[in-house]
Protein backbone atom coordinates (compact mmCIF):
# COMPACT_ATOMS: atom_id res chain seq x y z
CA UNK A 1 0.00 0.00 0.00
CA UNK A 2 2.93 2.27 1.03
CA UNK A 3 4.32 1.60 -2.18
CA UNK A 4 1.17 2.34 -4.36
CA UNK A 5 0.31 6.01 -2.95
CA UNK A 6 4.92 6.53 -3.32
CA UNK A 7 4.09 5.40 -6.86
CA UNK A 8 0.23 7.62 -6.94
CA UNK A 9 1.98 10.77 -6.09
CA UNK A 10 4.59 11.02 -9.06
CA UNK A 11 1.12 11.47 -11.15
CA UNK A 12 -0.22 14.88 -12.08
CA UNK A 13 -3.87 15.89 -10.36
CA UNK A 14 -5.83 14.93 -13.51
CA UNK A 15 -3.72 11.32 -14.06
CA UNK A 16 -4.79 10.62 -10.20
CA UNK A 17 -8.20 11.68 -11.02
CA UNK A 18 -8.45 9.03 -14.04
CA UNK A 19 -6.57 6.53 -12.12
CA UNK A 20 -9.00 6.41 -9.64
CA UNK A 21 -11.86 5.93 -12.49
CA UNK A 22 -9.71 2.64 -13.47
CA UNK A 23 -10.81 -0.77 -12.28
CA UNK A 24 -8.86 -2.72 -9.53
CA UNK A 25 -7.25 -4.92 -12.46
CA UNK A 26 -6.84 -1.79 -14.65
CA UNK A 27 -5.14 0.52 -12.04
CA UNK A 28 -2.85 -3.05 -11.09
CA UNK A 29 -1.63 -2.65 -14.55
CA UNK A 30 -1.13 0.68 -14.06
CA UNK A 31 0.69 0.65 -10.91
CA UNK A 32 3.34 -2.27 -12.59
CA UNK A 33 3.78 0.03 -15.90
CA UNK A 34 4.79 3.02 -12.98
CA UNK A 35 6.73 0.43 -10.68
CA UNK A 36 8.86 -0.54 -13.78
CA UNK A 37 9.40 3.25 -15.22
CA UNK A 38 10.91 4.22 -11.56
CA UNK A 39 13.23 0.92 -12.32
CA UNK A 40 14.53 2.20 -15.38
CA UNK A 41 18.03 4.38 -15.91
CA UNK A 42 19.46 5.91 -18.80
CA UNK A 43 23.48 5.82 -19.02
CA UNK A 44 25.98 7.57 -21.44
CA UNK A 45 27.46 5.29 -23.96
CA UNK A 46 30.76 5.79 -25.02
CA UNK A 47 32.41 3.78 -28.04
CA UNK A 48 36.25 3.23 -26.86
CA UNK A 49 39.27 3.27 -29.04
CA UNK A 50 42.56 1.81 -26.64
CA UNK A 51 46.01 1.46 -28.15
CA UNK A 52 46.68 -2.23 -28.66
CA UNK A 53 48.95 -3.91 -26.19
CA UNK A 54 50.40 -6.24 -29.26
CA UNK A 55 50.65 -4.23 -32.36
CA UNK A 56 50.30 -6.62 -35.53
CA UNK A 57 54.27 -6.89 -37.04
CA UNK A 58 52.34 -7.50 -40.57
CA UNK A 59 50.07 -3.83 -40.33
CA UNK A 60 51.89 -0.61 -40.51
CA UNK A 61 48.48 1.26 -39.64
CA UNK A 62 47.91 2.20 -36.10
CA UNK A 63 45.65 -0.50 -34.96
CA UNK A 64 43.53 0.51 -31.71
CA UNK A 65 41.19 -2.23 -29.81
CA UNK A 66 37.62 -1.24 -29.48
CA UNK A 67 35.31 -1.49 -26.68
CA UNK A 68 32.15 -0.06 -25.62
CA UNK A 69 31.98 1.80 -22.03
CA UNK A 70 28.88 2.67 -20.32
CA UNK A 71 29.37 5.65 -17.42
CA UNK A 72 27.12 4.34 -14.63
CA UNK A 73 28.65 6.51 -12.34
CA UNK A 74 28.82 9.87 -13.02
CA UNK A 75 30.75 11.49 -9.96
CA UNK A 76 33.91 9.16 -10.31
CA UNK A 77 33.46 8.95 -14.19
CA UNK A 78 33.09 5.02 -13.50
CA UNK A 79 30.95 2.73 -15.29
CA UNK A 80 31.41 -1.35 -17.25
CA UNK A 81 33.39 -1.76 -20.07
CA UNK A 82 32.13 -4.82 -22.65
CA UNK A 83 34.84 -5.91 -25.11
CA UNK A 84 35.65 -8.90 -26.89
CA UNK A 85 39.56 -10.16 -26.33
CA UNK A 86 41.32 -13.22 -28.52
CA UNK A 87 42.08 -13.30 -31.90
CA UNK A 88 40.03 -14.99 -35.01
CA UNK A 89 42.87 -17.19 -35.77
CA UNK A 90 44.40 -18.46 -32.92
CA UNK A 91 43.74 -21.58 -31.49
CA UNK A 92 42.13 -20.36 -28.21
CA UNK A 93 40.03 -18.18 -30.41
CA UNK A 94 37.40 -15.07 -29.14
CA UNK A 95 35.93 -14.29 -25.92
CA UNK A 96 33.15 -11.70 -24.79
CA UNK A 97 34.13 -9.82 -21.45
CA UNK A 98 32.96 -7.13 -19.13
CA UNK A 99 34.56 -5.50 -16.83
CA UNK A 100 33.19 -3.38 -14.11
CA UNK A 101 34.54 -0.42 -11.84
CA UNK A 102 36.68 1.27 -15.14
CA UNK A 103 37.33 4.43 -15.40
CA UNK A 104 38.62 5.48 -18.72
CA UNK A 105 42.42 7.41 -18.96
CA UNK A 106 42.77 6.71 -14.87
CA UNK A 107 42.82 2.79 -15.14
CA UNK A 108 46.67 1.50 -14.26
CA UNK A 109 45.43 -1.83 -16.27
CA UNK A 110 45.08 -2.85 -20.29
CA UNK A 111 40.89 -3.33 -20.36
CA UNK A 112 42.31 -6.72 -21.80
CA UNK A 113 43.77 -8.22 -18.78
Amino acid sequence: MQQQQTLLQRLSPQQRAAFQQLSPEQKRAQLQRLALQQQQAWYPVFKLEIDSVAPDPLETDKRYHQAIFVKTDSNSGSGRLFHVTGDIISASGMRYEEKGGYTPGHSKQSPLS
